[in-house]
């Protein structure tokens, strides 16, 4: 029985909530003058250490790293421990994208739109991309996007089981995934400055129920969930 009492990772949205709940109290005390809140805010980014912690968790290590690696530097900058701002570093970013952009070139199992592998596994950074899959056992996976756009086609897809998760993450950019109308949709997203919307019919099939949780986490970004893309009609 121990050994199927797998381990549980905080959830996101608790981390969050209550990562902003305290920054909430300690802006309103130091509004009031109760306290002096500059020395504690110093330590705001341990919020973004600690969110990334429970992403890596829940199982995207390079979400959670990303999270992880920016909370850790803004502490050490706002410490005076280092000098250089984050923004300085934003050329590595070009150099990550570029990598990335190398390994995909070179694998033949991302060149195509479309696969049979029961789970996703997609990251965009700067670009757009549109992924396909019609695996007949789904069982989720990791939809990662910075500054830039994903689309999802799961609508020729069928879940394996009753249910499947999706760890969704976007930075200033936006993810659509489309999934057939006998899925029934369950958002655990938790949007920053960011929305979550979630625009499907569900009409249940053969008296089962298949579920697709949809977690992760949105930063000025967007993710929709639909059972058609953006102007087209039921006949397309």
């Amino acid at each position: 029985m121990e050994s199927e009492a797998a381990f549980r990772p905080i959830p996101v949205k608790l981390i969050v909530g209550v990562f902003l709940a305290l920054l909430g109290v300690i802006l309103t005390l130091d509004n009031l003058y109760v306290i002096d809140g500059y020395p504690i805010l110093r330590f705001w980014s341990v919020g973004l250490v600690v969110a990334g912690a429970a992403i890596w968790a829940n199982g995207n290590a390079w979400g959670g790293g990303a999270w992880m690696f920016v909370g850790l530097w803004l502490l050490a900058y706002n410490l005076e421990l280092i000098a250089w701002d984050l923004f300085d570093l934003w050329p590595v970013a070009l150099i990550l994208v570029g990598l990335v952009m190398l390994r995909q070139s070179f694998d033949p199992a991302s060149r195509g739109k479309s696969d049979s592998e029961s789970v996703v596994s997609s990251f965009t950074a700067l670009f757009g991309s549109v992924r396909a899959n019609r695996s007949q056992s789904f069982s989720g996976g990791t939809v990662t996007t910075m500054v830039g756009s994903s689309r999802i086609d799961l609508r020729d897809a069928e879940i394996a089981g009753d249910s499947a998760v999706l760890y969704t993450y976007a930075f200033m950019g936006g993810i659509e995934i489309l999934v057939p109308e006998h899925w029934e949709i369950l958002g655990r997203v938790v949007p920053i400055m960011a929305g979550f919307d979630d625009r499907t019919r569900f009409v249940p099939r053969d008296g089962a129920t298949k579920r697709l949780v949809v977690r992760g986490l949105v930063l000025m970004g967007g993710i929709d969930v639909r059972n058609r893309r953006m102007g087209e009609s039921a006949n397309d």
